[in-house]
């Protein structure tokens, strides 16, 4: 079966041929990269997206687009695929190696080729400078060890001590050792022994040959002190041997649990304490060098484990696979931390610059990735909020996400690095919903106590309390941030002036309380969402009805206006209806999920409607069914919002986080957390030193908003900075 975009798009099996549309192609080929990235096959994911014309890509194309890679950079290097990978001790080069036999020494920070080093005749297994980073070895299946001089690109030795092929080699800690490992044929039982020779890096002259295990020897590394060097075997085991004293290698044996179980890496940790492991039984293993106790087995691999790699504080283990993913382990506990999605073939090794900075990883379709292992949001953004998380809104600049829930406080979360800004009891009661005013200075929160506030966003002065009596579900800024609307328990929609303090309208014509409302983008009308199944639209000025629109007795949640006003979404139990806003009519259904909808929300450019549910689907208010359907919480997702850009999605669940589907790549944002902390490092100093000088938090804020000659970027970090001071000790 072969699915291709041709115009009009043709399925065709055998001499059957049946037309789609476009539109019915893209959703197939959306379902199928959606479903390749839950599988983790980056390379499926890739094809799929490829394969869509570049007019017909949506917001799910790209979300799915950034999602499958998350390296800082990518270069292909060798069109038959690489092999090893090591990074020189400055972190200015790197040194890769493939199928091709050719050794290519790379500018670490553009990928670019800075040479090709050639004289191996088969291929090359292995890569390692020396601690000078004046040296590189390379290992290879030609038997041979070549030791380059990197200054001039020429090979300064060849090292023919091994009568099979050499899996590896490395530089002792000094540099003065070179140590390569291999396998030599017996004429008795066992038949093959792993050997490994020790020579001189300058000379050649071997120093120690030491032997162990029955089976070929696939990996070397010395010990941080140069005492030991550990080496994979395919015996199913580490080999551990003192240098200088010969005999018998101390063997740290991998569990037998019934799968294939060759080591094919090895890695000391940092400090010497620990072996790490990686095996073909899908699993990668640490062991305690002094004890031999298996201190950890690392189980979230699909396929073999290829290589293993320590950070150089020690901090994080990395593992590559077969399953196309980088992983990330901590250890001090050996839990998975990250999974890296950019490989689309499988890893096959991994080195680290030695501040830690940066990851190298290899893959076997010939391309190199780079990610920043501190970059926090592998696999989509998760942010914890406590108790059960109501609502989660971009601030209308983009740069926070206000959200609160059931303990009554609201959060502020920066949305460029998601640090939190600011937590507030807003309530003694819940947090039902927030909002933020159209400039964002501004936020207006509500409970079920009864009660309305409104905060400076930058401050947190309470500027305003509204009490109502009754419990408050809704409150939502008039589009020209002057009032503010609210739903409440006794069946009411009110309209409060926040310069007067006082209710200018009422609605109070509702059967059941209206759970909440929207205002058209040009503040002319409300919309309210009623339990009672109804939608009514008000006039905004006079409180006169002018249509009610009847979602067949289905208790509604939630409506939205489109940007231009003319359309109007409504979330109900049934789903989701997409509304003339003018005329009152129903122009379509939309989608029907087996649970109820309790949001929906436009996208910025009106070509998305959002949907919470228990995922959260995205569609097309010009058809009927879902685009794509995301996943992102183990709850039900209770409120759904679009960033102003459209870039970012953020979805709140009854269970207490906030899951951001992000359609920017993570080269992007990684680039603008690292941008967002340095600034507010910066503008923390001098927003300390104007509260030290003793003025007020609103006169800073009334200064720096007023300021004309700030760039954007540092105004927002200033205020930032002004809020987090705010938190901690006040207005």
């Amino acid at each position: 079966m072969l699915l291709t975009f041709l115009g009009s798009t043709l399925l065709c099996q055998g001499e059957n041929q049946v037309t789609f549309d476009p539109r019915d192609a893209y959703l197939a080929h959306i379902a199928a990269a959606e479903s390749a990235l839950r599988l983790g096959e980056g390379a499926s994911v890739r094809r799929w997206l490829e394969a869509v014309p570049e007019p017909l890509r949506g917001w799910e194309w790209r979300w799915l687009d950034a999602s499958s890679d998350e390296s800082l950079a990518r270069a292909r290097v060798s069109e038959l695929g690489l092999g090893a990978v090591a990074v020189s001790p400055d972190g200015t080069k790197l040194a890769v190696s493939g199928a091709d036999r050719v050794v290519w020494i790379l500018d670490a920070a553009t990928l670019e080729e800075l040479h090709a080093l050639s004289g191996h005749e088969d291929l090359v297994y292995h890569v390692a400078f020396d601690p000078a980073g004046e040296r590189l070895l390379s290992a290879s299946q030609d038997r041979c060890v070549r030791l380059w001089d990197l200054s001039s690109g020429a090979c300064a030795f060849v090292f023919e001590g091994h009568k099979n092929p050499a899996a590896a080699a490395v530089f002792s800690p000094d540099g003065s050792l070179v140590a390569s490992c291999s396998y030599e044929r017996l004429s008795g039982p066992p038949h093959v022994q792993g050997v490994v020779q020790v020579w001189e890096a300058d000379t050649g002259a071997i120093v120690e040959t030491l032997h162990g295990g029955v089976k070929p020897l696939s990996s070397i590394a010395f010990a941080p002190d140069g005492s030991r060097v550990a080496c994979g075997s395919w015996d199913f085991c580490v080999l551990v041997w003192e240098l200088g004293r010969g005999g018998e290698p101390a063997k740290l044996v991998l569990p037998d649990e019934g799968v294939y179980n060759a080591v094919d890496g090895v890695s000391f940790s940092p400090d010497g304490r620990f072996v790490a492991a990686a095996s073909k039984d899908r699993t990668a293993r640490v062991f305690a060098l002094a004890t031999g106790e298996l201190v950890a087995s690392l189980r979230d691999h699909a396929g073999y484990v290829t290589s293993v790699a320590f950070t150089p504080d020690g901090r994080w283990l990395a593992t590559g696979c077969d399953d196309e993913r980088v992983r990330l382990w901590s250890t001090a506990t050996w839990e998975l931390s990250r999974r890296l999605r950019g490989q689309n073939a499988a890893v096959k090794a991994l080195a680290f610059t030695a501040d830690g900075a940066r990851l190298y990883s290899s893959g076997a379709d010939g391309v190199l990735c780079v990610f920043d292992p501190a970059y926090e949001a592998f696999g989509g953004v998760v942010l914890p909020h406590g108790d059960s998380c109501y609502a989660s809104i971009f601030s209308p600049d983009g740069r926070r996400l206000l959200s609160c829930g059931f303990d009554g406080r609201f959060h502020v979360t920066s949305a460029l690095d998601w640090s939190t800004l600011a937590e507030v009891r807003a309530h003694d009661g819940t947090c039902n919903t927030a909002a933020w005013s159209s400039d964002g200075r501004r936020i207006a929160t509500c409970s079920w106590n009864g009660s309305t506030a409104v905060f400076d966003a930058d401050t947190l002065e309470e500027l305003a309390r509204f009490e109502q009596g009754e419990g408050v579900s809704y409150v939502v800024f008039s589009p020209d941030g002057k009032r503010i609307t609210t739903t409440a328990r006794d069946r009411s929609v009110r309209v409060f002036d926040l310069e007067t303090r006082k209710e200018v309208l009422a609605l109070t014509d509702f059967a059941q309380m209206p759970h909440s409302l929207a205002w058209s983008p040009d503040g002319s009308s409300l919309a309210t969402a009623g339990w009672d199944g109804l939608v009514r639209l008000f006039d905004a000025h006079s409180g006169g009805t002018l249509h009610v629109l009847d979602c067949a007795k289905s208790s509604t949640q939630s409506v939205a206006f489109s940007p231009d006003g003319r359309s109007l979404a409504s979330a109900s139990d049934d789903g989701v209806r997409l509304w003339d806003a003018r005329q009152g009519t129903l122009v379509r259904f939309l989608w029907r999920p087996a649970n109820g909808v309790n949001r929906v929300v436009f996208s910025p450019d009106g070509r998305r409607l959002a949907a919470a549910s228990n995922a959260v689907a995205l569609l097309d208010p010009e058809h009927e069914g879902e685009v794509t359907l995301l996943r992102p919480n183990t709850t039900s997702t209770w409120d759904v919002r679009f960033s102003p850009d459209g870039a970012r999605l953020a979805m709140a669940e009854t269970g207490g986080s906030i899951a951001i589907a992000d359609t920017v790549p993570a080269r992007i944002r990684g680039a603008e957390a690292a941008r967002a902390r340095a600034d507010r490092e910066e503008a923390l100093e001098r927003v300390d030193a104007w509260l030290a000088a003793g003025r007020s938090s609103a006169e800073i804020a009334r200064e720096v908003r007023a300021d004309g000659v700030l760039e954007a970027a540092e105004r927002g970090a200033l205020l930032d900075a002004l809020l987090v001071r705010a938190s901690t000790r006040g207005p």
